[in-house]
């Protein structure tokens, strides 16, 4: 049976909700949002977090890839990297954190708000 997910894609951490047969709804987060990249490899959230604070020379940081889901590409320290497939390996990364396999899914509705006017705001 095909599981579907919501997910509200933050700048700083992640929020993952799964709607189960019964209609409730379990949520996991804040899952942190950073990522790490070396050599084409993308690891992200607590592991990346792990690896940068060791210093790990070898690894960029991924940050802000919300902020540049408006572009094709993405610069992560020397290399320009597609934004979708940045994009893709995140998500799959939130649907792991599951326990799910990509194959799973049924709908995922994903949202990302980069600007919320000051009228709207809620404080």
């Amino acid at each position: 049976m095909a599981v579907n997910i919501g997910i509200d894609l933050g700048t700083t951490n992640c929020t993952i909700g799964r709607i189960g047969a019964n209609g409730h709804l379990r949520l996991r987060g804040p899952v942190p949002s950073l990522g790490a990249y070396r050599n084409g490899e993308m690891i992200w959230g607590d592991k990346a977090k792990q690896v940068l604070l060791a210093n790990d020379a070898m690894y960029t940081p991924i940050r802000d890839l919300k902020i540049a889901l408006t572009g094709n590409e993405f610069r992560v320290g020397t290399e320009t990297v597609y934004t979708i497939d940045m994009l893709v390996s995140l998500l799959n990364h939130l649907v792991h954190t599951l326990g799910l396999r990509p194959d799973e899914l049924g709908t995922a509705v994903i949202l990302s708000l980069i600007h919320i006017s000051e009228p709207t705001r809620p404080y």
